[in-house]
């Protein structure tokens, strides 16, 4: 499948994704914010990774958790949105390249340097 049809579909499925999430899954275990950080579906679109990260979260495995258990509907929900002949397996990722830049961040910034004369 062409690059350009495929970034396109990621782009669609992204945008629904986050919407769904944000706006109609009632689980409780969900808290804290989720931002989908990237999509990447398969050339065959049998499967798409979602990398997302997650803030402000009590319990951010329980959110990992229940993002995975409602994979399912929220694969259902995206059937009647997109027009896909079938809708890709969704494969939630937890994207921890943020707080590793943010631990990074906060090392650089305790390191002591010496000032030149």
């Amino acid at each position: 499948m062409k690059a350009g049809r495929i970034e396109k579909i990621n782009s669609e499925l992204q945008q629904e994704i986050a919407n769904i999430i944000h706006n109609e899954l009632k689980d409780p275990r969900i808290d804290g914010f989720i931002s989908l950080i990237k999509v990447e579906t398969d050339n065959d679109l049998y499967m798409t990774n979602v990398y997302v990260s997650i803030y402000n979260s009590k319990n951010k495995e329980k959110t990992f958790e229940a993002l995975n258990s409602s994979s399912g509907y929220i694969r259902k929900l995206l059937s009647s949105r997109i027009r896909l002949r079938t809708i890709p397996i969704i494969n939630f990722k937890l994207d921890k390249s943020i707080e590793y830049s943010e631990t990074i961040n906060k090392i650089l910034e305790n390191i002591d340097i010496p000032e030149e004369e």
